[in-house]
């Protein structure tokens, strides 16, 4: 969930450059692959919907960027909207992380070869891709 908040992060406040404008077509190519359908808010349950897609936020629920926003938001604000959840009359039986690797199991497998693919010298994304074995 670290990786896709600062992924959301840095593709909200890197500067416009050809490297990332090609990122971004990627990322965005790789929907159907990462919900499966037109719109990635139907893969919620109808009955936590609310408490994702607050009234005030408004998604794009075609774009990979705004899932990812979403994404970001409730991680945000985990304890709170985990919380929340439990405090349903059907809770999911998972935490919040494992709720989205549930809804959206390739996201992050998705999202983590494109950023590879083209961010690997990002600073922001070091701590992600360095390797510890000897």
């Amino acid at each position: 969930m670290d990786f896709l908040s600062e992924l959301y992060n840095y593709i909200c406040t890197a500067n416009q450059n050809c490297q990332k404008t090609i990122f971004l077509s990627e990322l965005k190519g790789k929907k159907r692959l990462i919900f499966d359908s037109q719109s990635w808010d139907v893969r919620i349950d109808s009955h936590i919907l609310p408490l994702l897609l607050p009234r005030d936020v408004h998604y794009n629920y075609e774009n990979v960027v705004d899932l990812l926003q979403m994404v970001r938001n409730q991680w945000a604000d985990k304890d709170k909207v985990s919380t929340a959840m439990q405090a349903l009359p059907n809770p999911p039986s998972e935490r919040l992380e494992l709720y989205f690797t549930t809804k959206f199991p390739r996201l992050l497998l998705t999202t983590y070869d494109v950023t590879l693919k083209h961010l690997e010298g990002e600073q922001s994304f070091k701590r992600f891709f360095e390797t510890n074995y000897r």
